[in-house]
Parts: structure tokens; sequence; C-alpha cells
């Protein structure tokens, strides 16, 4: 008997797959989990799972697609969890998001990000749906098309630096100066974490249990999310 997958497809560069204690490098990024032995319950697993409450009407609980080419390579289903439809395209609203309404709630007004691309992007995007300024610090390697997209947002975009540590330099340095604005890395900031791990959640409310996910490793802030979420619902 082979037990039946669910792989969560979404957006990333490079990966990594995280078992519980163990890390291997994998290509596109995918989140794995059995539903070996899983009880199905008629109560939604909502009404008493621990979930991270994340800011209304910011963020999309994507949905969970059946891709049948990968069920038949892998012998089990398959099922892509298709984060690219976030309003910016990527997972990275759901950090930005719980990390903007929270400093938003501490009465910051304006958010300094730097970012070559979707975490600049999804800061825009957020502050833009919370009505705060946002300005994204940017190196000379960004592509015009993210340029465009995050003044789109409405964004403030400054192209600074060869790479994204001296665009981040620059950053930091406008937020030491400026007594009402924030720093928004990223991906290392436990705010961001905890806005990632609501695809657990969402994976709770569903009635599904991971027992395995396959995540991209990039900056780590993804990977720190899913942790978290996991840790929280004891799985």
């Amino acid at each position: 008997f082979r037990a039946p997958f669910f792989m969560l497809k979404m957006i990333g560069s490079t990966s990594g797959l995280h078992n519980v204690n163990t890390v291997h490098r994998v290509s596109p990024l995918f989140f794995c989990q059995s539903l070996i032995s899983l009880q199905r319950s008629r109560v939604s697993a909502c009404a008493s799972a621990p979930y991270v409450d994340m800011p209304a009407g910011l963020v999309s609980n994507t949905p969970l697609i059946e891709s049948l080419p990968l069920s038949l390579l892998t012998g089990t289903k398959v099922f892509l969890k298709v984060d690219a439809l976030q309003s910016s395209g990527s997972f990275k609203d759901r950090g930005m998001a719980y990390m903007c309404a929270q400093l938003q709630k501490q009465g910051v007004t304006r958010l300094i990000s730097s970012s070559g691309g979707n975490a600049g992007l999804a800061a825009a995007t957020m502050g833009r749906k919370l009505g705060m300024h946002v300005r994204v610090i940017v190196p000379q390697t960004t592509k015009p098309l993210m340029l465009q997209k995050m003044q789109l947002q409405g964004a403030d975009v400054k192209v600074h630096g060869a790479n994204w540590n001296e665009a981040d330099e620059l950053a930091r340095q406008e937020v030491a100066a400026d007594v009402e604005a924030a720093y928004v890395p990223p991906y290392e900031d436990p705010l961001l974490w905890e806005g990632h791990s609501s695809i657990i959640d969402e994976l709770a409310c569903a009635n599904v249990k991971p027992s395995a996910i396959i995540a991209s490793v990039g900056g780590g802030g993804l990977y720190c999310g899913l942790v978290r979420g996991l840790q929280r619902h004891g799985w």
C-alpha cells in the first residue's frame, strides 16, 4: 500500500526539503503531505486549531489543485498550492501582510524595504492596501518590469548599489534617520515568519496534516514560517 500525497506548489528560487529534522536539496517548490491515517472530521479544523491572526482582506487562502502528471509520476495523488494567486504573485504577501499590519498597530506610518524582487513588491502591495507609505531600495540588477510593478503599487522606488547588500545598507540608514519609519526586511524577521506560517493553518483548516514538506530555501523566511506553523499545530 502506498499512501496518497498532496503536493502544494508555490513560487520559489532555490529549494530544499523539510522533513521534520532533515533538509535536502530539490528542484521546484512543493509542499507534500501524506493522508495516511488521516481522520476527517465533520467539524472544521479551524474551529479548535491554533492559527495566526492574519489581517483581514490582505491575503488569499489559495486553492489546492490536483496535478495529474505529478500524481502519475509519483504513484500517488498530488495537489498544488498555488500561491502565485496572491496579489503580488508570491507567498511573500503572507509575511508582509502580517508584518506591515503589526507595524501599523504600533504607530508606524512609513515602511522602508530593501529588495530586488518579490519581497519589495509584496511590501509595496501590502503597504498600499493598508494605506502606508512604502519606499523600496533596489539594486541596479533589478529588472525594469519589477520596478514598474512596485511603482504601480504606489511605492517610492530608488535604485542604489551594485547588489542587494548595498541597497540594504542604504535602507537601514534611511530608517535610522526617520523616527516614523520602520525597516522591512525581505526574510529575516519573526513577524514575516508568523505570516508565512498561515500556509500550515490553511492545511489544518482543510483537514490535511503534513508528514513531509518540500520548500524553497533562499533567505530562509518561508522555511522558518513553515516550521513555526508546524510547531504551533504540534505536527
